[in-house]
């Protein structure tokens, strides 16, 4: 009983320590990066805690609000950004939204609801940002339809060839020779010979036939087995 608890507890722990990775969250104040924000309980319930986005000096920025991402856990760094009058256009609200692969983070993508601007004056300083965050797992694409076809053509001719094949059973595919199958080509009447005459066409054709004789007779005729 007391070893399965302490199982139990383990795994809690480790899944605990998992849904604690984060993503530090940086924008621009004067000419460096300042920590606003943390997005932490990746993967399982991911939420934004504000550290520093209230009071925030907009004044000389330019007219890009711009962002620094970090995964603390690969130290990954993701630069993004909006427009200032497009958070003023959307009572500063902006949305995260995080791409997972196999539960790792593999891109954020930064934005706001409304891209346009609507005329709005851009203040001096920032009262509060209100962030959401969204997650976007991938997705397997779809399958070629034609291979997929062809796979199952194959699986059918492959179980027919089972059913029909009895075990112990070698089947033996008989090699024609060259002239077995096209010899009813090579001893046509109507094989054209381009720039001869009649008699010079007749005569060679009638090497032609006979010696598509002699060939056939050396194919059809078995070898005697060897004492």
């Amino acid at each position: 009983m007391t070893v399965s608890f302490i199982v139990v507890v383990f795994f809690a722990f480790i899944s605990l320590v998992k849904a604690t990775e984060k993503l530090s969250i940086y924008h621009i104040q004067g000419s460096d990066y300042v920590k606003r924000g943390e997005i932490v309980g990746l993967p399982l319930n991911p939420v934004y805690v504000p550290t520093h986005h209230k009071n925030v000096q907009v004044a000389g920025l330019g007219p890009l609000y711009r962002l620094k991402i970090k995964d603390d856990t690969s130290g990954r760094v993701i630069l993004s950004n909006v427009k200032f009058c497009q958070l003023v256009a959307n009572d500063w609200k902006d949305t995260f939204r995080v791409h997972l692969d196999q539960g790792q983070v593999y891109h954020v993508d930064y934005f706001t609801a409304e891209n346009s601007c609507n005329g709005a004056d851009v203040p001096p300083t920032v009262d509060a940002f209100y962030s959401t965050v969204e997650m976007a797992t991938s997705q397997q694409g779809p399958q070629p339809i034609l291979a997929q076809s062809t796979l199952k053509k194959t699986h059918v001719k492959e179980q027919s060839a089972n059913e029909n094949t009895k075990e112990g059973t070698v089947i033996e595919v008989e090699e024609q020779s060259f002239f077995r199958k096209y010899w009813q080509v090579i001893l046509s009447p109507n094989i054209p010979f381009i720039g001869m005459n009649i008699d010079t066409a007749s005569i060679l054709h009638r090497f032609v036939i006979i010696g598509g004789a002699i060939m056939a007779l050396s194919v059809l005729t078995p070898n005697e087995p060897q004492k």
